[in-house]
């Protein structure tokens, strides 16, 4: 058993998430990437990896090999007896920059929380916020809690990330222009410094390795850095200046959470995103490269999560634990999903 860093860093402008069209077949005329990848994309990345490094990309091979290597299917939050082969455990995505550990923080992390009677509300200086407030854009900080660093502004130089736009026309079949087709899409770009990464636990040697490998939408091109580790590097955050009265949990990755869990909080400051992810096994799988799109494919049914980045708030501890008990899906937990700290 080896533990690996794998960082990923984007050689220019990149994509991830959002469609052209939606499900019903209707124009949708503004596409924008995600931020950052979800963590069953980079799943599928060490899975490529791991076929890649053993010759099977591409190979009638992999219908017979693939699975011990990369396990029979890709995961299904359905299905908790999923095992992935080589790979037994990837972390949350977190983000580099001079090799030093950034996260995103509780989004009330510059806030203060406050109480009048059974009602909460935060504080920053004289201004109150509610929940009908936008809060201000999310920073990353390190694993102290310190160096807040904005994550994305829309001009470059100021933030981490920043979005670049283009403007586009899908062709009908004969070559001509479609004018139900235009669309304009956002990338991202990343600023110099800056890539992402993940910790990984792989039943394989690796080595450490460079690769220059499409990664999410539009083939854009990653340099992927593997670095092996002599033993798992903790990514707990330890919040120095984080301080709260009332016990709570900080998610540090995106979670799947049954609706329960919300009526067992007294407060929270969360996001909701939207999730699936392609679903393919070993015997549909047959991709020449990462970024196309495998054979055999089938989208997973959509969930809500909770972002990370979302803190919930308890009146006492037998509260909190009850929620965290809802929130251990060690299948989930397993690919980075679901991570989350205890305070107070």
């Amino acid at each position: 058993m080896a533990f690996y860093q794998i960082k990923l860093t984007p050689t220019g402008k990149y994509f991830f998430g959002g469609e052209k069209h939606n499900s019903l077949l209707e124009t949708n005329y503004f596409v924008r990437s995600n931020y950052f990848p979800q963590q069953t994309t980079l799943l599928g990345f060490i899975r490529y990896l791991l076929l890649l490094k053993n010759g099977l990309i591409g190979s009638a091979r992999i219908k017979t090999e693939g699975e011990q290597h990369i396990g029979n299917q890709s995961f299904n939050f359905n299905n908790p007896a999923l095992t992935f082969g080589k790979i037994k455990s990837i972390s949350p995505l977190y983000f580099l920059k001079n090799e030093e550990v950034y996260i995103i923080p509780p989004f009330d992390y510059e806030f203060d929380l406050q109480q009048e009677g059974v009602n909460f509300f935060l504080r920053k200086g004289d201004k109150i916020y509610t929940s009908k407030d936008q809060f201000p854009s999310t920073k990353l900080v390190n694993l102290s809690g310190m160096n807040p660093t904005p994550l994305f502004e829309n001009e470059p130089g100021k933030s981490v990330m920043f979005p670049i736009s283009q403007t586009g026309n899908e062709k009908a079949e004969k070559g001509e222009s479609n004018e139900d087709s235009f669309y304009k899409q956002t990338f991202m770009k990343m600023e110099y410094g800056w890539s992402f990464a993940i910790q990984a636990e792989i039943e394989d040697d690796l080595n450490d390795t460079l690769y220059y490998l499409p990664l999410g939408g539009e083939q854009c091109i990653f340099k992927i850095e593997i670095i092996c580790q002599k033993d798992r590097v903790s990514l707990e955050p330890k919040l120095v200046h984080y301080k709260r009265k009332l016990p709570l949990l900080y998610l540090f990755s995106d979670c799947f959470a049954e609706s329960r869990l919300m009526d067992l909080t007294c407060f929270a400051v969360n996001k909701v995103i939207s999730f699936r992810n392609f679903r393919t096994t070993v015997n549909t799988l047959n991709y020449s490269a990462f970024g196309v799109k495998p054979n055999g494919l089938n989208r997973s049914d959509r969930y809500n999560l909770l972002s990370r980045g979302s803190v919930l708030y308890f009146l006492d501890s037998a509260f909190r634990n009850k929620a965290a008990i809802l929130l251990e899906k060690d299948h989930c937990k397993k690919i980075g999903f679901n991570h989350y700290q205890k305070i107070n």
